[in-house]
C-alpha cells in the first residue's frame, strides 16, 4: 500500500498513468517463496558474517530494515522474513547471552 502511494506521489502530474508501471512499483503479482527468502537471507548473512558476529544481536534490527528495503525480497511476508532472519541469527550466534543484554548507561 505504501509503495502504491509513493508511486502516485512520484507521478502526480500524469493524467494517465501506466498500469503496469504502477503494479510493478506496488508489488502486484510478486511472490517470494519461503525457499527464495531462506536462500537470500543465507547469502546475506554469509556475506555479512564478520560484522554480524562482531555486533551479535545488535546487528539484527539494521539487518531486518535493510532486507525489508531490498528490491529482491521487499515483497516477502514481513512476519516470515522476520522469522527467517531471527532463526538464521540464532543458528549463527546461538542464544542471546550477557553480551546481548548489556544495560545502556545513562548519561545525565
Amino acid at each position: 500500500m505504501i509503495a502504491a502511494v509513493e508511486y502516485m506521489k512520484a507521478h502526480p502530474s500524469e493524467i494517465v498513468w501506466v498500469e503496469s508501471d504502477f503494479e510493478a512499483a506496488s508489488g502486484v503479482g510478486v511472490t517470494v517463496t519461503e525457499g527464495e527468502l531462506q536462500d537470500f537471507v543465507t547469502r546475506y548473512i554469509s556475506t555479512n558474517k564478520e560484522k554480524i558476529v562482531e555486533e551479535r544481536y545488535k546487528a539484527l534490527p539494521p539487518t531486518l530494515k535493510e532486507l525489508a528495503a531490498n528490491p529482491l525480497i521487499k515483497w516477502a511476508d514481513p512476519k516470515l522474513r522476520t522469522e527467517v532472519v531471527n532463526a538464521k541469527f540464532a543458528q549463527l550466534l546461538g542464544p542471546k547471552d550477557e553480551r546481548d543484554t548489556a544495560q545502556v548507561k545513562k548519561v545525565c
